[in-house]
């Protein structure tokens, strides 16, 4: 069926409600016919003329059968005959009854060739004629108005939801759509974990493969447990978005299953040195629980053995709790020289809580050297012993780190590199060059020994996460509600974190930005735990909520530093003002693009987002501007602000929620162009 352009239907939609019954269909006469003049609208016409009784519209919906009653009025002593042109196909009329009926098919509006058009209006010619005049009838043109009705859309997973840690839970989504049998549909897997993939299937226009693979830390004591161990539950919500009409949605529960890991020591397996022997253990819990315990063996022939805890790391201090116990061996004599002494020790994680039997024995083989030179030194400076790092996969990273003999800063010292990944590390003049080609944890080791054969061992760990890891991260309440999803589709390399589930040292490092929520306002955990540790993971802060005066901490001091500050909510102000009554605009100082067609704000997003917050720039700093105002007749607010100071750092402070901002259709891709730009990540960069 040939469609009609939305804004000519609505102009003849308008024009048939106005009364007009202009007879489009004159010239369409046959010789010695004629049209009588009529009032359409009148149900009580004299029986001397021809009239048409129907409504000027018959309003339908795709799928559900509608009609009306459309009567032919003749003088006697003839009877009315009525005929209807432009029937679509499957509406018919009964003259018994005097009725249209019609169910239009689903097919009616084509939705796949014109998603901006939801209805579809057809002209129809009634005529009605006499059997006792041939020559006289009388015809009308009314209108049939057929509205879209979405289809049921499927959406259909294969593969299992349940999966054991260092494994991966693989899935296949299928969406069907008969309104949109070829697209375009997307998918979003909602409160999915942190490393979770989902790509569409090549060749395929609505098929998806979702990829997520527990680390070890995922699940484990504290979770949910039965005969067969601890495991974690995650409701995952799959949503298929569609170019008009609802989303989609189907709910299922990923099941992780925790696999207990022995703890990763690193320590020297060897060590040659004097009468006053020193060395580090170092020990991490992969399962991501407590820091292992280290327990060093003091039996040895001579000497005496004393083991100190120099760092230690649990839960809520890194992505994996640590321990680093300095060991030393002293009280020796001559006579031991020249003699090789294991020292034995034992390092242990929890199976069950407080029960720390998962346990591995080591030792460390030690010659005493028979002669009184000190090992060489080697300068951590840069990279303290217990500290791990994080890095990205195809991101080398370079660490400066002098050794040195320790007696004679002039005498060569030869290095030695021992890696979990042999090529991931590399020595360069004075330089560690980290440059791993897989994710996971890289471990590795620098011995040095001085020309005299004494050595020391030193000890390192790094994270690395995969090359797509976001630049940017959102937070989310406890749970992931609509203001967080809208507000993450803006960013171009962003992942959504729930405050409750997924916010973690391990999860904030490596980030160049983060932004904050009203939902994650809304939590007492981001006040209690969370807020101070953004300062110390991204570069760029962006808040976006008429909370925004509730923070605290390190987050109100930034604020304060740059004199931004808060005059009240709108309501506050304004009391019997409505938001609907204000545009947004950008402020002429702001470094950003302004909207052709004036903005506004939704006030839909949460309950929270009909009252914005009102900044007083009075005292702001000159490394601040203004970002954005509400106004009218009258009445100018600032709502938003921007600092930037040192190397490319930010402070975004947004009286309202971004995500509410509602722009002209043309200026779409503002929104995601400000929140770009507010967290310096350019373009889709996954």
């Amino acid at each position: 069926m040939k469609s009609i352009n939305p804004f000519v239907a609505g102009v003849f939609f308008l024009t048939v409600l106005s009364g007009c019954n202009q007879d489009p269909y004159q010239a369409a006469l046959k010789p010695g016919q004629r049209i009588l003049n009529e009032n359409p609208n009148s149900q009580h016409q004299s029986p001397k003329v021809f009239a048409i009784e129907a409504p000027d519209l018959i309003e339908c919906t795709e799928s559900i059968n509608c009609g009306a009653e459309i009567r032919g009025h003749v003088p006697e002593p003839g009877t009315s005959v009525v005929s209807i042109k432009g029937l679509p196909q499957g509406a018919s009329y009964d003259a018994s009854t005097a009725t249209l009926t019609y169910t239009p098919g689903y097919d009616v509006v084509d939705l796949a060739a014109h998603p901006e058009q939801t209805l579809i209006l057809m002209p129809l010619t009634v005529t009605v004629r006499s059997t006792a005049d041939v020559v006289t009838e009388s015809s009308r043109t009314i209108n049939l108005l057929v509205k879209n009705k979405m289809q049921p859309v499927e959406v259909n997973v294969t593969g299992s939801s349940l999966v054991a840690e260092g494994a991966t839970l693989q899935q296949t989504v299928e969406v069907k759509s008969a309104d949109f049998p070829q697209g375009p549909i997307s998918l979003s897997a909602i409160n999915a974990p942190i490393g979770t993939e989902l790509k569409p299937v090549v060749g395929s226009n609505n098929s998806f493969t979702v990829r997520f693979t527990p680390g070890y830390s995922f699940s484990g004591v504290g979770d949910s447990s039965n005969s067969l161990g601890y495991y974690k539950s995650v409701k995952v919500l799959y949503q298929a978005n569609l170019p008009v009409g609802q989303p989609t949605q189907k709910d299922l529960v990923w099941t992780v299953n925790d696999v207990r890991q022995a703890p990763v020591v690193t320590a020297p397996e060897t060590l040659v040195q004097g009468l006053d022997v020193s060395f580090s253990i170092r020990a991490e819990d992969m399962n991501g629980e407590s820091a292992p315990r280290i327990t060093v063996n003091p039996s040895v022939p001579f000497g005496r053995i004393t083991a100190t805890a120099i760092a230690e790391t649990d839960s809520r201090g890194v992505s994996y709790p640590s321990r680093v116990m300095q060991v030393r061996w002293d009280q020796l004599r001559v006579s031991n020289l020249g003699t090789t002494t294991p020292i034995n020790y034992e390092v242990c994680v929890q199976k069950f809580s407080n029960s720390y039997t998962v346990c591995t024995q080591k030792k460390v083989m030690v010659s005493l050297k028979a002669d009184l030179h000190q090992a060489p030194r080697v300068d951590r400076t840069s990279w303290k012993s217990g500290e791990l790092k994080f890095m990205r996969v195809g991101s080398p990273l370079t660490f400066t780190m002098p050794i040195l003999d320790t007696e004679d800063m002039n005498l060569p010292v030869s290095v030695k590199l021992a890696s979990s990944q042999p090529s991931a590390v590399t020595w360069k003049s004075g330089a560690l060059v980290i440059q791993p080609q897989s994710e996971g944890i890289l471990q590795f080791s620098i011995t040095a020994e001085s020309i005299f054969g004494q050595s020391i061992t030193e000890n390192f760990v790094v994270e690395v996460m995969p090359g797509n890891w976001a630049k940017a991260i959102l937070l989310a309440g406890d749970t992931v509600q609509k203001e967080s999803i809208d507000t993450a589709r803006l960013a171009a390399s962003a992942d959504l974190l729930s405050m409750k589930f997924q916010v973690s040292p391990r999860t904030l490092a490596l980030r160049d930005a983060a932004v904050i929520t009203t939902e994650a306002l809304n939590s007492p955990l981001f006040v209690e735990k969370i807020q101070d540790k953004m300062m110390n993971s991204a570069s760029s802060l962006v808040i976006t909520s008429p909370l925004a005066s509730k923070l605290s901490g390190k987050m109100a001091e930034e604020m304060n530093r740059f004199g931004i500050k808060f005059k009240g909510r709108l309501h506050d102000l304004l009391p019997n003002d409505d938001i609907s009554a204000f545009t947004l605009s950008v402020d002429p100082r702001a470094n950003i693009e302004s909207p052709m067609v004036p903005a506004g704000l939704k006030g839909a997003l949460t309950t929270e987002s009909v009252n914005p917050l009102i900044l007083d720039l009075d005292q702001m700093s000159s490394k601040c501007s203004a970002l954005f105002r509400i106004q009218k007749r009258g009445v100018s607010l600032p709502v938003g602000a921007v600092c930037k100071y040192g190397n490319n750092r930010s402070l975004v402070v947004l009286g309202f929620e971004i995500a509410d901002v509602l722009l002209d259709q043309q200026d779409a891709s503002l929104l995601g162009e400000w929140m770009n730009s507010f967290t310096g990540i350019e373009g889709n960069q996954r």
